[in-house]
């Protein structure tokens, strides 16, 4: 009576990445006398939570095979946040969305900057969630993290249900901030997850949408080479607002690399060095190439010059240019 009944896994197993015990409760209960046995967690179960990065509901767990007594009893190793709705293991962005669009219902949808951040529009997970669902819901938070709902139809996509990619760009310019809408944009139609013609058409067909002319300069930009902020800070700050020509921008020079800004009648080249994406040893063999094999000159700027000295960096960039044949002139900007 006191001996353990035999398993097909130890009791000490633990589920693959959620961190739930795979044994809903020790032997040692006992009702008319009898020992229960350990209920295992349906494996149907695990599946599902490690799909859904380690959100589940009430129903769902029930619908999976587990009892509503042994329910309780797991329940008390997860995070609940609210009745019904629970998070297994750590409560980190993913699971924390997930749990959010279980709450919204099997239309809801993230839109905005989280469906932006699953995307991969933005590299940041906004602490703010905003969920799509045609049923009203009352906002869910933990810790800093927080998910509202807007009451409404979204067209879901994905197994991490958000919005297209034209919609939720067009939302993210209204929760978020100029850089964050120009991250957006450029890394979208630079990963040709849309492009400039079907945002626009997107927008057309919009009576109020926030930051309109910001969208359509950055179609432009797009149109014209643009794939990021640092980028988009050059060709305003720098080059739009000094009077250069528009130069020759993403292009694969002799050797193969790939090139930012190049100003190829008169042999120069601009590199934009946002730190996080550049090797300098890489960078100067590049440039080194570049000197000896096509006679052009590098110059290297970074994300402090263009943001917090464009006038400066447009001053440099002209001199360079006319050393090398150029007839134009660097006009004042506003900021000059």
């Amino acid at each position: 009576m006191g001996g353990k009944v035999p398993s097909k896994r130890g009791s000490s197993e633990k589920v693959l990445s959620v961190s739930v015990m795979l044994w809903c409760e020790p032997p040692q209960r006992f009702e008319d006398g009898c020992m229960l046995p350990r209920m295992p967690i349906p494996q149907a179960l695990l599946d599902l939570i490690a799909a859904q990065r380690g959100a589940i509901s009430t129903a769902q767990a029930i619908e999976c095979g587990l009892t509503p007594k042994a329910l309780r009893r797991v329940a008390r190793e997860w995070t609940t946040l609210a009745p019904g709705l629970h998070i297994v293991g750590k409560v980190t962005w993913p699971p924390f969305a997930r749990a959010a669009l279980l709450r919204g219902g099997p239309d809801a949808a993230l839109g905005g900057a989280a469906a932006a951040h699953v995307l991969g529009f933005i590299q940041e997970p906004p602490p703010t969630i905003t969920v799509w669902s045609p049923h009203r819901r009352a906002p869910l938070t933990h810790g800093r993290l927080r998910a509202v709902y807007r009451r409404g139809a979204r067209h879901a996509w994905g197994q991490f249900r958000r919005t297209s990619a034209e919609v939720t760009l067009l939302d993210l310019a209204g929760e978020a901030d100029e850089f964050t809408l120009v991250e957006g944009v450029t890394r979208a139609c630079a990963r040709r997850a849309t492009s400039p013609s079907l945002l626009r058409s997107a927008l057309d067909g919009r009576e109020r949408q926030a930051r309109r002319a910001l969208i359509e300069q950055l179609c432009d930009a797009a149109e014209d080479g643009v794939q990021s902020v640092l980028e988009w800070l050059f060709h305003e700050r720098v080059l739009l607002a000094h009077g250069f020509d528009s130069p020759s921008r993403q292009v694969r020079s002799a050797q193969g690399y790939r090139v930012d800004v190049w100003f190829e009648d008169v042999g120069v080249l601009a590199e934009l060095d946002g730190s996080r994406f550049h090797d300098g040893d890489a960078d100067a063999v590049r440039d080194n190439r570049h000197a000896i094999e096509l006679g052009v000159v590098t110059l290297r700027f970074t994300w402090r010059q263009v943001l917090h000295e464009p006038c400066a960096v447009a001053r440099v960039l002209a001199q360079a240019l006319r050393l090398r044949g150029w007839k134009g002139s660097c006009q004042p900007c506003s900021r000059c």
